[in-house]
């Protein structure tokens, strides 16, 4: 009995696999959710478990964030808010809030992963506004910060 076609099989799949590979932190591989744009504060309550936000990048219109927070026995829920409106700034600038709901997760794991948010309805609303294309400072705040922004990023479209 010859081995050779389970050799072939196994460099067969082996190659396979490698020509699909994609780096992961280049290429968003799902949408959590859209941004929410809303009109006032009070309008929305925003859940602000601790999360920290590690890094963060655009794709197209995809806002891709690397995020850690404890856990480990629950499923979270993650948001991602802003107030309708602009900063008048050159470039404009506007304050995004991410929210995060532990569900009463009391488990201790330090858990990191990522999340991807459709930027489109920001795209929409500027377009609207200024009536061209352009760019955006986006000023990310973690759940339990809402003065003090994270991370700046720069969405142009």
């Amino acid at each position: 009995m010859s081995c050779k076609p389970v050799y072939f099989f196994i460099v067969f799949l082996l190659l396979l696999l490698y020509c699909d590979y994609r780096d992961p932190l280049s290429i968003p591989t799902k949408v959590d959710e859209k941004i929410i744009l809303f009109d006032a504060w009070n309008a929305v309550f925003l859940s602000n478990d601790a999360a920290d936000i590690l890094e963060g990048e655009i794709h197209d219109d995809l806002l891709k964030l690397k995020i850690s927070y404890k856990g480990g026995c629950k499923d979270h829920v993650f948001g991602l808010f802003a107030k309708k409106g602009f900063m008048e700034s050159y470039p404009v600038q506007m304050n995004l809030f991410l929210s995060h709901d532990a569900k009463e997760d009391m488990c201790k794991a330090r858990i990191q992963s990522e999340l991807c948010f459709d930027l489109s309805p920001l795209k929409k609303l500027y377009k609207t506004t200024y009536q061209t294309t352009g760019t955006i400072l986006l000023r990310i705040h973690e759940p339990h910060d809402s003065e003090h922004f994270k991370l700046l990023v720069v969405y142009e479209f």
